[in-house]
């Protein structure tokens, strides 16, 4: 919840003290509110952790998706998820992730990299951008 919400619910909050049952109504409804965006936050965090290898060592998202397509879609087609140069490899969990392995130089990241880039261009015409140049 960004600090400015929370400002607003602070003076709501102060603003309504004298109130009484007022003041209930609106705690009542803030208190619902912010277990409405808990909920929303779990059930975020609860798909993040399904679909993305959270807890393993990574460099995060890769590559850019190309227009009309994405970037894990055209690597998995690939046949290159699980596939691995030193330490670094292609994530199960999701294509577009590198992760450590094996401690993993910086040399076999780029290598994994060029690597997928060149697979996709060959099979696919489609070249992909990293995120992080």
């Amino acid at each position: 919840m960004n600090i400015f919400f929370r400002l607003f619910l602070s003076i709501l909050l102060i603003s309504s003290i004298g109130f009484g049952q007022k003041l209930n109504r609106t705690e009542k409804k803030i208190r619902t509110y912010i277990e409405k965006q808990n909920d929303n936050v779990g059930e975020l965090l609860k798909k993040r952790n399904s679909t993305q290898p959270i807890g393993l060592p990574s460099c995060g998202s890769v590559f850019k998706n190309p227009k009309n397509h994405f970037a894990a879609q055209l690597i998995e087609s690939s046949g290159l998820k699980g596939y691995c140069i030193g330490g670094a490899c292609v994530s199960e969990k999701h294509a577009n992730y590198i992760i450590n392995q094996n401690n993993a130089t910086a040399m076999d990241i780029e290598k994994l990299i060029a690597h997928i880039q060149d697979t996709i261009k060959q099979k696919f015409n489609i070249e992909l951008e990293t995120e992080i140049i």
